[in-house]
């Protein structure tokens, strides 16, 4: 929902995008749906300046639909353009990329969070962070250690419980 207009609702679907809704869900309008990954799993809108959206394509829960990386929107979801986290920016991003959840912090909409998990059962849960409004991110932890590679470790959630704590939730 967007932060100061109840009116205005977005929600992410595993197979046809994100969409958009100006009546409070009467009606819905497709914001995503000519790209290469058209699922949503994740959805964080900038609380100082709504027309500002991130999103995080693919289908994690299923894993059926990988992810193409972040995507950033600065006209309210009427063009979207790559953030500083996917197969341009980062280096080892796979076809087995999944991204599970974003979120901004609420008190600087500079700082980014994402949730990924690289290679599908291959233990490479990923926290990474930007703390530039998406244009760069940084990976906050490594792959597990050998002895737990195929742990299927994903992060589903990233929520803020204040402005100084950051709650992981897991399966």
């Amino acid at each position: 929902m967007d932060p100061t207009n109840p009116a205005i609702w977005y929600a992410g679907e595993a197979s046809r995008g994100i969409w958009k809704s100006t009546n409070r869900g009467t009606t819905w309008t497709n914001l995503f749906d000519n790209f290469l990954q058209i699922g949503v799993s994740g959805i964080a809108i900038v609380a100082n300046d709504t027309n500002i959206i991130y999103i995080t394509p693919g289908d994690d829960d299923a894993g059926d639909s990988f992810s193409i990386g972040v995507y950033q929107s600065i006209d309210a979801g009427t063009t979207w353009t790559e953030a500083g986290l996917g197969p341009t920016a980062v280096a080892n991003w796979g076809n087995n990329s999944l991204m599970s959840d974003i979120t901004i912090d609420p008190s600087n909409s500079d700082i980014i969070w994402v949730a990924t998990y690289f290679g599908l059962f291959m233990g490479c849960l990923n926290i990474w962070k930007s703390g530039d409004g998406g244009s760069s991110f940084t990976q906050l932890n490594q792959r597990f250690s050998n002895s737990e590679r195929y742990t299927n470790a994903d992060i589903h959630a990233l929520k803020f419980h204040n402005r100084n704590q950051l709650y992981f939730g897991s399966f």
